[in-house]
């Protein structure tokens, strides 16, 4: 028996990224995502305040959530593929944000978290 792939099926590529501070970054990151062709990507330690969104280029949208002292902060960086199809945004405080995705056969959840390590005082 032979299998066959279907190669007109569209494959969704995503990504997870602890980008440290996405100040003065957003474009390079934006680059690098479409160089890989990734459609959803989430990302940790952004360093913006705020709970928006925001175009970053290439066709990508981020939504993300900070606090007011541009600590922590995450987000999820959606492709031009995905951006229209976003149904619902859902922004917790700056360590989780969630974002929903319509699409013709189903509602995708997509969760961005950041839970940093503790410290430990000697």
């Amino acid at each position: 028996m032979r299998i066959v792939k279907d190669h007109n099926v569209a494959k969704t590529r995503i990504a997870t990224l602890n980008v440290g501070t996405l100040t003065g970054r957003s474009c390079e990151l934006a680059a690098a995502l479409d160089h890989r062709r990734i459609d959803l990507c989430t990302v940790q330690e952004t360093g913006w305040s705020g709970n928006k969104s925001k175009d970053i280029g290439h066709g990508f949208k981020v939504v993300y959530n900070g606090s007011p002292k541009t600590r922590n902060g995450v987000g999820i960086v959606v492709s031009q593929r995905f951006r229209d199809s976003i149904a619902e945004v859902q922004r917790f405080d700056d360590r989780l944000v969630k974002v929903v995705v319509t699409t013709a056969e189903q509602r995708l959840h997509f969760f961005s978290a950041y839970a940093p390590q503790a410290v430990v005082n000697r």
